[in-house]
């Protein structure tokens, strides 16, 4: 087996660990989900790949999660109820 780097873990921790972050970050979808995606891309006239950005900001607004960490940070900047932090920036 060629290890990649020296952060090699076994196939029970990778699980739990999976487990673990899922739990942590996946928010639940909900009609409240659909229905403020809609707002957000009619209003803010989202098309193409875009609508995808407008879904997290939805989740973001739902569920109150302020910060996005990402290197695309002008895909965020018409959303004023999130900040998008680049990583780079910290």
């Amino acid at each position: 087996m060629k290890v990649r780097n020296e952060f090699t873990l076994s196939s029970s921790v990778t699980r739990l660990s999976l487990t673990t972050i899922v739990a942590a970050t996946v928010l639940p979808e909900t009609p409240e989900l659909f229905l403020k995606w809609r707002e957000l891309v009619l209003t803010y006239e989202v098309s193409g790949t875009k609508v995808h950005d407008a879904r997290r900001v939805a989740a973001m607004t739902l569920y109150h999660v302020g910060r996005i960490l990402t290197f695309n940070t002008q895909d965020f900047a018409r959303y004023k109820t999130v900040e998008a932090v680049n990583p780079t920036a910290l």
